[in-house]
C-alpha cells in the first residue's frame, strides 16, 4: 500500500537523520510519517510522531510543517475516542 511505503521511506529517512541538523525538513518528515501513520490507523504511533512535528513547527515557525499538520488533524478525526487522539488534536486545533 501506498501509506506503508511511505512509512518505510519516512522511518528510514529519520533513522539516518544526523542529530540536530535540517530541523525543519526533520520536522516535515515527522508530520507526513505522523499523517501516513493515522491514514494506516496507528494512532498511538502516528501521535508520537506528531507531537514531535508540531514541537518542531514551534519552535521553527515552518508553514510547510504546520500545513502538513493540518492534514494530521483530519486524518485523526476519525480517532478522536482514544485519548492521546483527542489531546494531539486539541494541540493542533490552532494550527488546523
Amino acid at each position: 500500500s501506498q501509506p506503508g511505503a511511505a512509512v518505510k521511506a519516512f522511518d528510514q529517512s529519520l533513522a539516518a537523520w544526523p542529530s540536530g541538523r535540517q530541523t525543519r525538513d526533520r520536522g516535515l518528515c515527522l508530520a507526513r510519517l505522523a499523517t501516513a501513520t493515522a491514514v494506516q490507523g496507528h494512532a498511538q504511533r502516528s501521535c508520537e510522531a506528531g507531537a514531535e512535528a508540531l514541537t518542531i513547527a514551534r519552535s521553527t515557525g515552518s508553514a510547510r510543517i504546520r500545513r502538513q499538520l493540518r492534514s494530521l488533524y483530519d486524518e485523526l478525526a476519525p480517532h478522536s475516542t482514544d485519548a492521546l487522539v483527542r489531546d494531539l488534536r486539541e494541540q493542533l486545533a490552532p494550527v488546523a
